[in-house]
């Protein structure tokens, strides 16, 4: 199965969805250009491509630095998936790794942490990486509620990532644990994504 999507852009939008940007795009300037993901940083090089827009500023919101979150899942997985399921994963790594590089090199590029900013600025000295932090600074400790409340929890987050179903799993299995026994009432947690 695997090696019949072998040589496929994983990244690459559909042709469907090609055509719908194109058709809807009826400006060929842009102010800011703001692309989520190396995905859509593709699809915005083959409007650029076919219809010749351009843009004052381009941004790309790394999020993640897919590539290193690629070789992690590798490095976990990687047994499972065989000698030739290996080699298409390094290959896609490569890959996203190659286009990562470009878009440092083309665009600014937002990260959500001063670790991840170094890790590119390694790569290409001369990038222009923002860091916007994704996450709460720790507040101030809440005063303790009635014991007869319950303590609602809730987790937000696109479940078809695997980092954040990763982080789902251990916040069940070692972080909930701990909520529950130093809580006197109920506990519920909703899980919340696609």
């Amino acid at each position: 199965s695997q090696l019949l999507h072998f040589g496929e852009d994983a990244l690459a939008p559909t042709d469907t969805e090609a055509q719908r940007l194109f058709k809807d795009v009826g400006c060929s300037h842009f102010k800011r250009v703001f692309c989520f993901r190396l995905r859509c940083y593709h699809l915005w090089q083959r409007l650029v491509s076919r219809q010749r827009v351009m843009t004052d500023r381009l941004y790309v919101d790394f999020d993640d630095i897919e590539s290193v979150a690629q070789r992690r899942e590798l490095a976990i997985q990687g047994s499972a998936l065989g000698r030739v399921g290996r080699l298409c994963a390094r290959l896609e790594v490569t890959e996203t790794a190659r286009l990562e590089n470009e878009a440092l090199r083309h665009s600014e590029v937002v990260v959500c942490s001063e670790e991840d900013r170094q890790r590119l600025l390694q790569r290409v000295p001369a990038a222009k990486v923002h860091v916007v932090p994704n996450a709460f600074p720790l507040l101030d400790r809440l005063a303790p509620r009635a014991a007869s409340q319950t303590l609602e929890l809730l987790f937000i987050g696109t479940l078809s990532y695997a980092p954040n179903v990763d982080a789902a799993r251990y916040f069940c299995a070692e972080v909930l644990p701990r909520i529950e026994q130093g809580w006197s009432g109920p506990v519920r947690l909703a899980i919340v994504g696609r």
